[in-house]
């Protein structure tokens, strides 16, 4: 099989349509920040579902999908080429007759690309065809390339991997990786009519010339040898080239005869045009000149001065109030120190006089006159008895146990949420599992780090 292909995208530029083809090959190439916001944005969400708190994962989220849309409309900013055309009423008459022979050409009822033909060895078993066409059905599109606006609409037709837009001053062709541009002066178009031997149905509007058999014998009959020789109608459709020197080469059919004709001569009226334009333009000017007026393409690019485009700071912002939320979701909030506890140890009372005057701290008592200070009633003070030793909590502390804390304690679990102990405050001990500790307070269950607890004193039982 012999491929019928044209040369790369990039190698299809003339050298009128090389300043246009560069603004867009830089375009098309600049980075998408869109894609990078969408895996920022899902990150982001999870993490603020994932908080203690979930309401921050619902806030998270709807900033994210801001974000991403931010994004978006940056990109599109950055890559759209916007392509006025300032067209005469002239010059929209010529372009209208492409405009309607591409819409005749849409009407066809099948458009068929040529990718490959090979020859046939043995024409008796291919119904005597003489060649074989691998083909694709395609069809007539009015839209724009990506990233790039216009003020009129843009016939286009898919060839294989490349895209034909057919524009009212050149061709732009288009593929998933570069852009190239030619002028209707490099286009060629050859048109004629080809006999197909149409296995798949003939359409309604193309006309059936004859008929063969699925194999023939020498003389172009039916081969007896065949029970099962089924006849196959020849179909009458239209051949189409187009070429260029710089590298276009594309084939099509067309099931109505005459349908691309119409585009060949409304080409011709453009060509014819631009060419008459351009004469009295250098006839005024004494001088060839590059552009033709009343045809002429004007990016916005280069007639708007630079303005500067907030959207980029508004993504910043948004994102620092995302960190800025998450640092807040993930941050224990701070709670003040509570007051010792009423069980924290209080120093011993000094010693009162002995004797009968003795009054004891612990229970409550008539309030007595005082005495006479006398020398014989006066005793040496007496020291304080000594108190117990403080026992801080370890690894050889008998299990529960209750600890009375010297310093802020922080309690988390996904259950019951953050929980703040102050100074003083008591907890209970119940298990051990190597440096984990299972701690109930409140009536709660929490797990905790054994260092969390180094400086807790052991609160010892009460006597009964």
């Amino acid at each position: 099989m012999l491929e019928i292909d044209s040369e790369a995208t990039a190698q299809i530029v003339d050298s009128s349509s090389q300043s246009l083809v560069q603004e867009l090959r830089d375009k098309h190439k600049r980075i998408r920040f869109a894609p990078l916001g969408l895996v920022a944005g899902i990150i982001i969400s999870l993490l603020g579902f994932a908080a203690p708190q979930p309401v921050f994962g619902l806030v998270l989220l709807l900033l994210s999908i801001g974000l991403y849309s931010v994004l978006r409309v940056y990109d599109a900013r950055r890559k759209t080429t916007l392509i006025f055309y300032d067209l005469t009423d002239d010059a929209v008459d010529v372009f209208r007759n492409l405009y309607a022979a591409f819409s005749s050409l849409s009407s066809a009822k099948k458009i068929w690309h040529i990718p490959s033909v090979g020859k046939v060895r043995d024409s008796k078993y291919h119904a005597g065809a003489n060649r074989l066409v691998t083909r694709n059905q395609i069809s007539v599109h009015f839209d724009n390339p990506p990233f790039v606006k216009t003020n009129i609409p843009t016939p286009s037709l898919r060839v294989g991997s490349q895209t034909l837009y057919f524009f009212p001053d050149r061709i732009l062709i288009l593929d998933s990786k570069d852009i190239g541009g030619l002028s209707y002066d490099s286009l060629s178009i050859d048109i004629s009519t080809t006999r197909f031997i149409e296995d798949e149905g003939v359409p309604r509007d193309a006309r059936t010339v004859g008929q063969t058999w699925r194999y023939v014998n020498k003389k172009g009959g039916p081969d007896r040898r065949f029970s099962n020789n089924p006849t196959i109608p020849i179909a009458e459709y239209e051949d189409v080239r187009l070429t260029s020197r710089f590298g276009l080469n594309e084939a099509l059919h067309v099931s109505r005869v005459g349908s691309f004709s119409k585009i060949t001569e409304s080409i011709r009226g453009i060509g014819d045009y631009i060419e008459a334009q351009s004469a009295i333009g250098a006839h005024a000017a004494g001088m060839e000149i590059p552009s033709v007026e009343g045809m002429e393409d004007k990016s916005k690019e280069s007639q708007e001065k630079p303005t500067l485009d907030k959207l980029p700071f508004i993504a910043i912002g948004i994102t620092a109030i995302c960190v800025i939320l998450l640092i807040f979701a993930y941050s224990p909030p701070k709670i003040p120190l509570t007051k010792k506890s009423a069980t924290t140890a209080s120093p011993p009372p000094k010693a009162l006089a002995a004797g009968p005057a003795q009054i004891s701290a612990s229970k409550p008592h008539a309030e007595e006159p005082p005495q006479p200070k006398t020398a014989e009633t006066l005793l040496p003070p007496t020291m304080p008895k000594a108190s117990n030793p403080v026992e801080y909590f370890s690894e050889n502390t008998p299990l529960p146990a209750v600890l009375e804390l010297s310093e802020t304690l922080m309690l988390t679990s996904k259950e019951y949420g953050v929980l703040g102990l102050g100074e003083g405050q008591q907890v209970t001990v119940t298990a051990r599992s190597g440096e984990t500790l299972t701690v109930i307070s409140n009536g709660q269950s929490f797990s905790v780090n054994a260092n969390d607890l180094a400086n807790a004193t052991v609160v010892a039982p009460e006597e009964e």
